[in-house]
């Protein structure tokens, strides 16, 4: 498990494409954290390392590298 802490929706954002970035065909992502602990923030910039560009109101998303954003969880397919 993977513990991370960020003082900033900017820095969450740079963490989140970091993490985008090393993943991998059939890497899983699930998400803990209370209310506005940054779960969605992350998920934004790891959808940026994809070249996604929003999240918002898509149950799936696909992408050139056939990655599929569902929710707050994040397979790469």
């Amino acid at each position: 498990m993977l513990e991370l802490h960020s003082n900033s929706a900017e820095n969450t954002i740079k963490i989140g494409e970091k993490i985008g970035l090393s993943l991998k065909k059939g890497d899983i992502i699930a998400y803990k954290g209370t209310l506005a602990a940054g779960k969605t923030t992350l998920t934004k910039g790891i959808a940026k390392a994809f070249f996604i560009s929003s999240i918002l109101f898509c149950l799936i998303i696909k992408s050139k590298k056939e990655t599929a954003l569902l929710g707050q969880s994040l397979v790469i397919a």
